[in-house]
């Protein structure tokens, strides 16, 4: 992929509850626009974000798994 493209990816945020039962996790997907910048050595992708996302501001630079690259 070259760089300055524009793509989708998912970005996951988590928040942890306490309750008398002990600790709940729960997970939220969220799709953002983003600028792809270039890729590391360990295979994920850094991309720049388009839009304010996750609580993300707009420019922010982030790192992305392959799975969650690019989505369709």
């Amino acid at each position: 992929m070259t760089q300055g493209t524009q793509i989708r990816v998912r970005i996951l945020s988590y928040k942890s509850f306490r309750h008398y039962g002990g600790r709940e996790i729960t997970s939220t997907s969220n799709i953002c626009l983003a600028t792809f910048l270039f890729s590391q050595r360990d295979h994920t992708n850094v991309v720049e974000l388009n839009e304010d996302c996750a609580g993300y501001k707009k420019g922010h630079k982030i790192s992305i798994l392959p799975i969650d690259f690019d989505i369709k």
